[in-house]
C-alpha cells in the first residue's frame, strides 16, 4: 500500500516500503556516545531494540517514478544515499520539540557520523543555557562532517520556550509540537500565535530554513508486529470502561492526524510562511509498527510499554532522509 499518489511532496507521492537485504547505515551506540546523560535511566540506550529477539527486517522507501525525488543514486529509492553533510554543509541545524524530536536528532547525529567516519562525542546538559537563554532541562550539541555541520537539540514539548528558537542563530530550524494532544480550539489558537512569531522570525532572517515536522502517533499493541502493517494504520479509540485502558493509553493518538491537518491549514493560511518546509512523516511512517522498542526504562526503575518511540537505526532515519532531500531540493531551487 502506497502513500496517496497525489501527495504534494514528490518524495512521498505514491511511495511505499519494500523489504531489502541492505544493512542499516550505522550501528546503535547511543549509550556510548552520550558523555553526560541528562535523562538518567529513562532514555539511556533505550533506542536500541536488538534485545527484542526477533529477526530484523530492513525496509527501503520506494517511489514509482525513478529520480522523482532529488538525492537518489539508486533509481526509485530516494533515501538510499542521501548526503547529510552536503545537505547541511557549513550550517547549524537546531531541532526543537519533545522526545520524538530527540529521536530525530540522535538519528541525524548517527547518520552524519557514519557518512563522514567521525567519532565526535555527543554533549548533553540538564540545565542548558545558550546565548543567555535558559533553554530547558534537556539539550544536546555536536559538531559533525569534519566540522562543517553543527547539530543541536532542545527539549520543549509545546514550544512554549519560544524566546530561544525565536532568537536562535541556527541556519535550519526544525520544529515539532510533540505528541501531547490538546483541544482543537487550543491548538488552533496556539498555532496562530506561533505563525505570527515565525513570520516575524523569517522577516528578520529571510535565509533561515524553517521546517515543520508533523506528528506520528504510536501504534497500539506494537509488540505484536515485527514487520510492516498490511493496511493503513488508524489509532483505535477506547471507551472509558475498556480493559485496554488499564494497560495501555492511546494518549489521544486518534487525534493526531486531524490535528496535523489543523496545523498545516493554519500555516498555509499565512502568506508570509510560504517559505516553510513541511515534513509529512505521518504519511511516511504510517505502517511502520515494526520498529518500536516496546519497553522504556523509567526513573523509578520500572518499565512501561512504549509503542511511540522508535529504535535506532529505524524509521526515524527516513524522517531525516526526507529532511535532507528537502533541503537539497531547496538548494537547487526546486522549492
Amino acid at each position: 500500500m502506497s502513500v496517496a499518489a497525489n501527495h504534494s511532496d514528490p518524495c512521498l507521492a505514491g511511495g511505499w516500503y519494500e523489504a531489502t537485504a541492505s544493512p542499516p547505515r550505522y550501528a546503535n551506540d547511543v549509550a556510548s556516545m552520550i558523555q553526560h546523560d541528562p535523562l538518567g535511566k529513562e532514555f539511556h540506550g533505550s533506542y536500541n531494540c536488538d534485545s527484542r529477539s526477533q529477526i530484523r527486517q530492513e525496509y527501503a522507501w520506494r517511489l514509482p517514478t525513478p529520480n522523482a525525488c532529488y538525492g537518489s543514486s539508486d533509481p526509485g529509492r530516494p533515501f538510499s544515499a542521501v548526503s547529510y553533510c552536503d545537505a547541511l554543509s557549513n550550517q547549524t541545524i537546531l531541532y526543537v520539540g519533545d522526545s520524538t524530536q530527540a529521536m530525530m536528532y540522535f538519528s541525524l547525529y548517527s547518520m552524519a557520523r557514519a557518512e563522514s567516519g567521525e567519532q565526535q562525542p555527543l554533549n548533553g546538559t540538564d540545565e542548558s543555557h545558550h546565548k543567555g537563554y535558559r533553554v530547558g532541562k534537556q539539550s544536546w550539541s555536536a559538531t559533525l562532517c569534519d566540522g562543517r555541520v553543527t547539530a543541536n537539540y532542545v527539549r520543549d514539548d509545546y514550544l512554549h520556550l519560544n524566546r530561544y528558537w525565536h532568537a536562535a542563530t541556527a541556519d535550519v530550524l526544525v520544529l515539532n509540537r510533540g505528541i501531547h494532544v490538546v483541544s482543537d480550539q487550543v491548538l488552533e489558537h496556539d498555532m496562530l500565535v506561533m505563525a505570527q512569531k515565525l513570520s516575524q522570525l523569517l522577516e528578520r532572517r529571510p535565509t533561515l530554513r524553517l521546517v515543520w515536522r508533523n506528528t506520528m502517533p504510536g501504534h497500539y499493541n506494537c509488540s505484536a508486529n515485527s514487520s510492516l502493517l498490511e493496511e493503513r494504520y488508524e489509532p483505535p479509540v477506547f471507551g472509558p470502561n475498556s480493559t485496554a485502558t488499564q494497560t495501555y493509553s492511546s494518549y489521544g493518538w486518534h487525534n493526531v492526524a486531524p490535528q496535523n491537518a489543523i496545523v498545516k491549514r493554519v500555516f498555509d493560511s499565512v502568506p508570509s510562511l510560504r517559505p516553510l518546509l513541511y515534513l509529512d512523516v505521518h504519511e511516511l511512517s504510517n505502517r511502520r509498527a515494526d520498529r518500536h522498542h516496546w519497553k522504556r526504562h523509567q526513573l523509578h526503575g520500572g518499565t512501561v510499554v512504549d509503542c511511540l518511540h522508535y529504535c535506532a537505526p529505524g524509521p526515524v532515519d527516513d524522517w531525516n532522509a526526507l529532511l535532507a532531500t528537502t533541503l537539497l531540493r531547496r538548494k537547487r531551487g526546486e522549492l
